[in-house]
């Protein structure tokens, strides 16, 4: 089974790549349901999952959960060969059994998971996988990234949380990028939307899978067209690559509001390869866009109960979480 794995900041094209992915004929790409960020950790509050009990609780959650994403998984489960196909009883043995079943039910070779923060569970994913896992690591130049939120109706929402939260997801990959040479590649958005053939190739001779030229039609397929139509975040995966789709910062920030933001991310810019502007400017600008940036935070999380039905969907899946660890809280106490 091929198991790959996007790691990179939100906004940053992974959806991109996974539904080129998706467009091989071996491989299946889901929506991500972010086991990772959602179970991972509280994976302890199953207790010993060695307990049959336990496991099928973890593994039921996972399924449920699937069905409550914004475009939920339709896949037949069946939970007893999901069980049967795990070799060990962990979290992420589970994660894997169940994206191995779903590839099998659909008669693939292969899988792409793309969950927030895979960065922080690398070594885990890994050591489950006997380092047989592929790993894509993608970055975008974070100043387009930090644009990308401003029109999305979550996440950073001004030039300080976004720098300081790109900074510190860079770091994390390079960090698993130094572990992890065999199993870890580095595209760049910008390279990849500029030459996709050539990129997408690239990607296919390091997964060891034969490259279609249809990979690049992603966009025709019902299913990505499908997706593009539930939210706003996916809503340019029913087009064609857009190789101008780069650089945006250039005309839509200030040369001061550009330059704050690498004067926040320091050299990871330079490691990457990023372009940086020079330009004097005084310090005391820096802690005014500091000052606009923290009350710019405060108003956009007020607003943010308002916004749309995409918000609602979210606190939907936000209230089931907090029933699944609510539940667990009071199984722990009365065992």
């Amino acid at each position: 089974m091929n198991r790959i794995f996007i790691m990179s900041s939100e906004r940053s094209g992974s959806n991109l790549i996974r539904s080129v992915l998706g467009a091989h004929k071996d491989i299946i790409a889901p929506t991500a349901i972010h086991f990772t960020t959602n179970l991972a950790n509280k994976s302890a509050f199953y207790g010993d999952l060695n307990v049959e009990q336990n496991f099928r609780h973890l593994l039921e959650d996972m399924i449920g959960l699937s069905k409550t994403h914004f475009h939920p998984w339709e896949y037949k489960i069946e939970i007893e060969e999901v069980i049967s196909a795990c070799e060990q009883r962990t979290f992420w043995s589970a994660m894997i059994a169940l994206y191995d079943h779903i590839a099998l039910i659909n008669g693939k070779q292969g899988w792409v998971c793309k969950d927030n923060a895979l960065f922080d569970y690398i070594s885990e994913i890994l050591y489950v996988t006997k380092h047989q896992a592929k790993v894509i690591y993608l970055v975008r130049d974070g100043r387009d990234v930090s644009l990308s939120f401003l029109a999305t109706p979550s996440g950073p929402k001004t030039i300080t949380s976004s720098a300081r939260l790109w900074l510190k997801e860079q770091l994390a990959c390079l960090r698993v990028s130094q572990l992890y040479l065999d199993n870890i590649i580095m595209i760049k958005y910008e390279d990849f939307i500029s030459d996709s053939e050539r990129q997408c190739k690239y990607i296919c001779n390091f997964l060891n899978i034969h490259f279609y030229q249809e990979m690049l039609n992603f966009h025709r397929k019902s299913e990505t067209k499908s997706q593009s139509e539930t939210s706003k975040f996916w809503e340019n995966l029913s087009k064609p690559i857009n190789n101008e789709n780069s650089l945006k910062w250039v005309k839509k920030m200030t040369k001061t509001d550009a330059l704050y933001y690498q004067n926040i991310v320091g050299t990871v810019f330079c490691k990457l390869g990023y372009h940086r502007i020079e330009l004097p400017c005084s310090k005391y600008i820096f802690k005014w866009k500091f000052i606009r940036d923290f009350l710019l935070e405060k108003l956009w999380r007020f607003k943010l109960r308002f916004v749309n039905n995409e918000i609602k969907l979210r606190k939907a899946k936000a209230i089931c979480l907090k029933n699944i660890q609510s539940n667990l809280f009071e199984e722990n106490c009365n065992k």
